[in-house]
């Protein structure tokens, strides 16, 4: 379409003149017109306009138009097809618009996706279940994924959280890593032990002092004696049906295959 003030040739569908700014004597059909009482500044939604934009009504460059994605014709001053409907930027000086580019976050997949949310944990690989008795005689049964994963009383902080008043904040770390499972205490005030079968003098001998006399204490599990020997600062490697007490609670590990 060629303007009558500057004579520029135009996209067929525009409104007002690419070159010149100036409104064009007669619109294409299917060219976008502001709704009534729309306001200079203002973005607004026109939800008649969702299945035409849908459908290819701007032109070929709106082909293909779905839910939750920008599409913004040059040509056509004044659309900004988002989402649902079409929402008019702005307008600028001379009758020439400013591009406003909106998202519609009424998909909420495509919400948390816009804010980067980390994968939830069912999206890593089962590695391991810890169970313990200690504070529930029906057991407390915790997955344990692929990576990290924090134990400790703080709610905030861990993913495993226990109910104890002798367990730090952040009182232990398993770690599963390349088909390896290990424990590591984090500076907590009452200590990470593990049982006697799992830390072999053989194996740790650091965990010993020296003297014979390593740092020792008994736990229960579901009514069976088991002897603990304090880890400290060392990465303990867990096997399957291994024990471990934080606080005075005992968990039993079992390894998935």
């Amino acid at each position: 379409m060629k303007c009558s003030n500057c004579g520029t040739d135009n996209n067929e569908l525009a409104t007002f003149c690419r070159k010149c700014g100036a409104k064009l004597s007669a619109a294409a059909p299917g060219a976008y017109h502001p709704p009534e009482g729309f306001a200079k500044g203002a973005t607004q939604v026109d939800e008649a306009l969702s299945a035409q934009g849908a459908a290819g009504g701007f032109g070929p460059a709106h082909d293909g138009a779905a839910k939750g994605r920008t599409v913004v014709d040059p040509n056509v001053i004044g659309v900004a097809a988002v989402g649902r409907g079409a929402v008019p930027p702005a307008a600028g000086p001379a009758g020439r618009s400013k591009s406003k580019t909106v998202i519609d976050t009424g998909d909420p997949a495509s919400e948390a996706s816009e804010k980067g949310k980390p994968a939830p944990e069912s999206a890593r690989k089962l590695a391991a279940f810890i169970v313990t008795y200690s504070n529930n005689p029906m057991g407390d049964f915790h997955p344990i994924y692929e990576g990290r994963v924090k134990i400790g009383s703080d709610s905030g902080e861990c993913e495993v959280v226990v109910d104890d008043k002798q367990v730090s904040g952040t009182h232990a770390l398993v770690l599963f890593r390349r088909g390896t499972f290990s424990i590591r205490d984090q500076d907590s005030s009452n200590g990470t032990f593990v049982d006697t079968h799992t830390v072999t003098r053989d194996e740790y001998p650091e965990l010993f002092d020296g003297v014979g006399a390593a740092v020792l204490k008994s736990g229960d599990f579901a009514g069976r004696d088991i002897a603990f020997i304090g880890s400290e600062d060392e990465r303990i490697l867990l096997k399957d049906n291994s024990y471990f007490m934080i606080g005075t609670t005992v968990f039993k590990v079992k390894i998935v295959d």
